[in-house]
């Protein structure tokens, strides 16, 4: 990291300045460790956290000196919403998603009584290696996480940010003796919601999913794997895809209709399930061999 700075530094000037790795030029909202002074509110915004969301531009492969941009799209929330001019996000009072439109093609995404971005609990107990298998059944017996739960299970909602250039909702969950921390994060002029999952895992011998059910058709997920894509299949219609119950992936895994998609992206987890209308993200796995210990404690991912 010390040589990286050096290295930036050569060829940043004064003042406070952005670095793009990536092979495609950057113009959104991010969020910043430092605050912008003298910028007038319409450039800026303070989050609850103490970091600073502005608009930026920076080339690919390049850097650029810090210098907000005014953004037109703003995102409003309300009780159990927030929109802005690419998207419509709804949750009910439980902090379950319950729509996700698409404001340019007028599609809603998540099919009718059905969760986006859904806790699932299964009991884990594969026939032979505890900590490497999984087996077919066991997201079948999986306990969604979208009621009030019992006992001490607890659920509690709250707005974080309320625009405009960021909309932040949080969603804390106790089941069992583990908890959740679900953000839902929505910025200006952004077709992504980003889902910010925080884990203290305490469970034994169980499988934490999240699950994205999606009202698109498509035979094939195409799946991020080191030089390209795979295609995987999204039905089990025979004994070569049914055994294709759990796969892998990279970054993201995209269903797509021919005119229509969607992707599911991630910075941390590769194993997936893409059947059943839905694409799963395995959060968390708690073997107890051969290592009692095996995933417990502090995980963080977003999706």
């Amino acid at each position: 990291e010390t040589r990286i700075g050096a290295l930036l530094a050569e060829v940043a000037g004064p003042g406070t300045w952005l670095a793009n790795p990536a092979d495609a030029p950057v113009d959104e909202i991010v969020l910043l460790d430092v605050d912008v002074v003298g910028e007038a509110d319409e450039f800026r915004q303070t989050l609850k956290d103490g970091r600073t969301a502005v608009r930026v531009t920076v080339p690919a492969l390049g850097v650029a000196a810090l210098d907000p941009k005014p953004m037109a799209d703003r995102v409003v929330l309300s009780d159990t919403s927030m929109t802005n001019g690419q998207l419509a996000v709804r949750w009910d009072g439980l902090g379950n998603i319950t729509s996700i439109i698409d404001l340019a093609r007028a599609r809603d995404i998540v099919p009718v009584g059905q969760f986006a971005a859904a806790l699932e609990l299964a009991v884990d107990q594969p026939v032979e290696y505890d900590a490497w298998d999984l087996e077919s059944w066991t997201r079948s017996s999986g306990v969604p996480l979208t009621g009030p739960g019992g006992g001490r299970d607890t659920v509690e909602v709250s707005i974080v940010d309320a625009g405009p250039l960021v909309g932040r909702v949080r969603v804390e969950r106790t089941f069992g003796p583990s908890r959740s921390v679900v953000v839902y994060e929505l910025r200006a002029d952004s077709p992504q919601l980003l889902v910010h999952v925080e884990l203290d895992w305490h469970h034994d011998e169980h499988l934490l999913s999240m699950a994205f059910p999606l009202d698109v058709r498509s035979e094939t997920a195409m799946c991020d794997i080191q030089f390209g894509v795979v295609g995987r299949p999204t039905h089990p219609s025979s004994p070569w895809d049914a055994a294709k119950f759990e796969v892998c992936a990279h970054r993201f895994v995209d269903v797509a209709e021919p005119d229509f998609g969607v992707a599911i992206l991630n910075n941390g987890r590769y194993g997936h399930g893409v059947f059943d209308g839905a694409v799963r993200v395995s959060l968390a796995k708690s073997a107890n061999y051969p290592d009692p210990n095996a995933d417990r404690g502090h995980h963080e991912v977003t999706l």
